[in-house]
């Protein structure tokens, strides 16, 4: 059966504790994150280093007082109530800055062969910066970056700075410079609930975007609907998002992308569908739910075995096993980035060759590295994550500027198309303090928003849930590079 530029057969020619320097390490992190996010006078070197994995000056800037939560994992919230506003007429970063360390979102994959969805301008114009002159907006932004799914969302942590670099150097949210706090919850619901009445109390933050907490999305729930207080945005892995007034989803719900999986499975790879489920989050529960009940069998197809897996397992050789026995023409996996490649290499090691297919936040940059997954293909309920031109232009934009080395995922994309809804929300705030009513009543007035073709339309209604859409965007891997077959066609 044809598949997305590859076939079966082709696949299977493949063949063959210093506790002070993490601490040190963790501030200057944050450092980076809140720096970048409000804009100072400090130099652009030191700014460029903090963010770097070794700091030797950390702390040598009178400018700034980095306060961090020793107690909370992964160093808890970070900000800097220091910071120097940003000088009318002045850049927030230097253009040429010392990138970040790590692998560049958009390296050539090997043989130098450039991915079509990058920008060839490392430099993009970006015009002349606005100056936001109004009150300042704090915002806060939780996300789980420690334990076992902390390092596949450190995009996320990292794209709140871009976003908000880029949003200051535009002249901010209707002229009003924004300040946005991280925290880490590790994927704790209690210190979630912890974290986020800590930055609304303590630390007067009137919304939260962006938020990356597919464990513990519902710890704070009773209590941000206590306070009116909107989650403007986030990784939308849980059906939560659409069960709270207060929580206001920039894409679609999880089903769409787990129907559309089971979709691709049939059409790429045959009728024998298997899933390989994890047992840490909600989102993997619900593929089980959704392919033991019809979204197979919609599809065409049958689920011929299901498993519940860990993210921690190391070896899955006894699961690949039970896909040659059973005949299986297609597995999906919900399971983090790194377990779909150890998958995929004990496969391999039992000459099992299966069409893989993923979904949503497990589709990562660094999967193309990964020799055994050619011809995956995958749904996101989010503009995909690759995509640097056209109606994503300014994520690329920004990325290229503020973050050219950040690895980038459907992370990156669920922070940035959580900023552009609440630019949508707030282009009539008001020229004095701004408040949670402020944002929310900006959110109630989006009508079938697409956020400039980057989601299907949103529309939201005063103390209701937000309407439930079972859309979903295509996205391959090919030849070592991501693309996305029908653009930002999305299929509901």
């Amino acid at each position: 059966m044809r598949k997305l530029g590859s076939t079966r057969s082709l696949r299977a020619g493949r063949g063959t504790g210093n506790r002070a320097l993490g601490r040190a390490v963790g501030a200057a992190v944050g450092l980076a994150l809140v720096l970048s996010g409000c804009g100072t006078q400090v130099e652009r070197a030191e700014i460029a280093r903090a963010a770097g994995e070794v700091v030797t000056d950390a702390g040598t800037n009178p400018g700034t007082d980095v306060v961090t939560d020793p107690g909370a994992a992964g160093g808890g919230a970070v900000t800097a109530p220091g910071s120097v506003p940003v000088a009318p007429g002045s850049d927030p970063l230097v253009p040429g800055a010392t990138p970040l360390p790590g692998t560049p979102a958009t390296a050539a994959p090997g043989g130098g062969k450039t991915n079509p969805t990058t920008p060839t301008n490392s430099k993009p114009g970006v015009g002349a910066p606005q100056v936001a002159t109004k009150s300042e907006i704090k915002l806060g932004h939780i996300g789980t970056y420690s334990g076992v799914l902390g390092a596949i969302f450190n995009g996320g942590r990292e794209m709140t700075s871009v976003w908000a670099s880029w949003v200051n150097l535009k002249g901010g949210l209707n002229g009003h410079p924004v300040r946005v706090i991280t925290a880490d919850d590790g994927g704790d619901p209690s210190r979630n609930l912890s974290l986020t009445r800590d930055l609304v109390e303590n630390q007067g933050v009137v919304a939260f975007v962006g938020n990356i907490t597919p464990l513990s999305l519902n710890g704070a729930k009773s209590y941000l609907e206590q306070k009116q207080i909107p989650i403007v945005g986030g990784d939308l892995t849980d059906v939560g998002w659409y069960q709270s007034p207060m929580f206001f989803p920039q894409g679609a719900l999880i089903d769409g992308p787990l129907r559309g999986s089971a979709a691709l499975a049939v059409k790429h790879g045959g009728k024998k569908v298997a899933l390989l489920y994890c047992g840490e989050a909600a989102a993997c529960y619900r593929a089980r739910d959704l392919f033991q009940g019809d979204a197979v069998t919609k599809a065409g197809g049958e689920l011929a075995y299901s498993a519940q897996v860990s993210l921690a397992q190391p070896d899955f050789t006894a699961e690949c096993l039970q896909l040659r026995f059973r005949g299986i023409d297609a597995l999906v996996a919900t399971v983090d980035g790194n377990s779909l490649a150890r998958i995929a290499r004990d496969c391999k090691q039992q000459n099992v060759d299966v069409q893989y297919v993923s979904f949503a936040l497990a589709l990562v940059d660094s999967l193309r590295q990964s020799p055994h997954l050619d011809g995956l293909v995958g749904t996101t309920g989010l503009f995909p994550w690759m995509l640097r031109d056209k109606e994503a232009a300014d994520y690329g934009a920004a990325l290229a500027r503020f973050g050219p080395r950040i690895n980038t995922s459907g992370s990156t994309a669920a922070v940035w198309g959580s900023g552009l809804l609440l630019q949508a929300a707030s282009r009539a705030l008001p020229a004095g303090a701004v408040t949670s009513a402020d944002i929310l009543n900006g959110l109630y007035a989006l009508k079938k928003e697409t956020l400039g073709g980057l989601a299907p339309p949103l529309t939201f209604r005063k103390g209701q849930p937000a309407p439930q859409m079972l859309c979903w965007y295509t996205i391959a891997l090919n030849k070592g590079v991501f693309s996305t077959p029908s653009g930002l066609k999305y299929t509901c």
